[in-house]
């Protein structure tokens, strides 16, 4: 949320428009949400993962319905890249390389 608001002010200063900000803004923007996008991914399934290994066998009954919060996590999951938004973030990182501006970054 900080790196959006920093990316959208940068991009009205001196402006006294909502003109779009600069482009350095927006790419520390979008790798930090990728990279949040990322970890909460990676949380999400391992929290559902704890929750059948705490609960046990009687964690998966259908009466308790559990199984829902692994598919959503999963479902999530598998429709936001995670190894190649992790690639990106490290590309980034590491040597600066500018992430790709479509949408599934």
């Amino acid at each position: 949320d900080a790196a959006i608001n920093r990316a959208w002010a940068a991009g009205r200063e001196g402006t006294g428009t909502t003109a779009l900000p600069p482009p350095e803004p927006l790419t520390v923007a979008a790798v930090e949400v990728a990279q949040a996008q990322f970890f909460a991914a990676e949380s999400a399934l391992k929290a559902a993962e704890l929750l059948f290994d705490v609960g046990g066998g009687s964690a998966v009954a259908s009466r308790h319905n559990l199984d829902r919060h692994w598919r959503n996590a999963r479902t999530v999951a598998n429709h936001n890249p995670r190894s190649w938004k992790a690639g990106v973030i490290g590309a980034y990182r590491l040597t600066g390389a500018e992430p790709p501006t479509n949408g599934l970054f």
